[in-house]
């Protein structure tokens, strides 16, 4: 993954919850993920919710959003199946790693 990173935070060193979905984008008690407030202060705040989100745990949560979609009518079922597809492969390519 090549990231675009401002010289300052390539000179800070990144914090050690860099990329953890669970941390930096916690599901809340409505059961709704939202960004963590102390995050907003961190120079690493994108390059952080953007690991986060291409890790195994951020893909299983895409592939939960299209499922839902599909549940709500938002897409059609060869829709979900072919994003479902690709997700899949994503997964598996992250574990064989």
């Amino acid at each position: 993954m090549n990231l675009i990173i401002s010289e300052k935070e390539a000179k800070e060193a990144p914090p050690s919850c860099l990329g953890n979905l669970d941390i930096v984008f916690p599901v809340d008690e409505k059961g709704l993920r939202r960004i963590c407030e102390n995050c907003f202060s961190c120079t690493h705040v994108r390059t952080c919710l953007q690991e986060a989100m291409e890790s195994e745990a951020g893909l299983r949560f895409k592939e939960e959003r299209i499922d839902q979609a599909y549940g709500h009518g938002l897409i059609n079922a060869f829709q979900r199946w072919s994003e479902k597809k690709h997700l899949q492969r994503s997964i598996n390519g992250k574990k064989g790693k």
